[in-house]
């Protein structure tokens, strides 16, 4: 299961004081996929619900932040090849994520895409 996906470009920063924010809407997505009983692939939401940080949060949805000397988020690598559900991640933190920051992809099948984080939604393009 999953789709083999690399990394190609990107541009993600989300400002510290947005950290909390994003944290408890990962944390609100967790509750409500525990709470429907849907599962979301390579996403463990009861470890998601333990997270303390943003950083450790992201890093259990399958991804990595870099943050800088002043608790900025200046990037994100994917961690793994296979991508599951992160783009109802993404959707979830989206209002957070500063605006025209970018994540370019390239699928297995060689598909490329980009996700767009625009005024606090996603698109995919």
């Amino acid at each position: 299961m999953g789709y083999l996906a690399n990394q190609l470009d990107t541009k993600f920063t989300i400002s510290n004081r947005n950290h909390l924010k994003a944290l408890q809407a990962l944390k609100k997505m967790a509750e409500e996929y525990i709470e429907t009983g849907e599962y979301l692939l390579f996403i463990d939401p009861e470890r998601v619900l333990k997270c303390e940080t943003l950083f450790e949060a992201m890093l259990c949805c399958g991804w990595v932040l870099y943050i800088d000397h002043q608790g900025n988020v200046i990037k994100i690598i994917k961690k793994g090849a296979k991508l599951g559900d992160d783009g109802i991640v993404f959707e979830y933190i989206a209002p957070f994520v500063d605006k025209y920051s970018y994540i370019k992809m390239e699928g297995e099948d060689g598909k490329q895409w980009k996700l767009i984080f625009k005024y606090g939604i996603l698109q995919c393009l």
